[in-house]
Parts: C-alpha cells; structure tokens; sequence
C-alpha cells in the first residue's frame, strides 16, 4: 500500500505527465512548504499567547491560555521539544 507521499506524487505525476521522480521531489517540495507554512502560523499564535499571558485578561482566561501555551510549546525557548 502506498503512503502519503507516493499517492501525491502519483497524483501530480498523472497532472503534469512527469516523471514518477520529478513527482515524487514535487511532493516533498509541496510538503515542506506545507510544513512551513504550518510552522509560520504556530509561531504567530504563540506571539499572540505571549501577549495574551502578559496582558490583565489573563487571569481571567486562566488555564486554557496555560494549556493552549504549553500544547504549542510556547512556555519551551525556540518552540525545542520538551
């Protein structure tokens, strides 16, 4: 059975009549800029916990910014794993 990546170079290689190869680079590629893509919008909802936490609102939203904060590992220095 065939996963993720291989499905989707089959796809873009029945689009474009490439290579079965260039697909397969052209999925990875697609899948990266996914990925930094994903990470862009996680550091920008991180920037926004921070200013959540530091704000007087805080006290009221309580644990869920703490366990919003944590989930996307804003509480970690440079989003490292815990």
């Amino acid at each position: 059975m065939a996963n993720k990546r291989q499905r989707r170079a089959r796809e873009i290689q029945r689009e474009k009549g490439i290579s079965y190869m260039a697909a397969l680079r052209e999925a990875d590629a697609d899948w990266a800029a996914q990925r930094a893509a994903n990470v862009a919008d996680q550091g920008i909802v991180i920037e926004e916990l921070h200013e959540i936490k530091a704000s007087p609102e805080a006290d009221a939203l309580g644990k869920s910014v703490s366990r919003a904060s944590r989930s996307l590992g804003a509480d970690r220095p440079n989003g490292s794993e815990p």
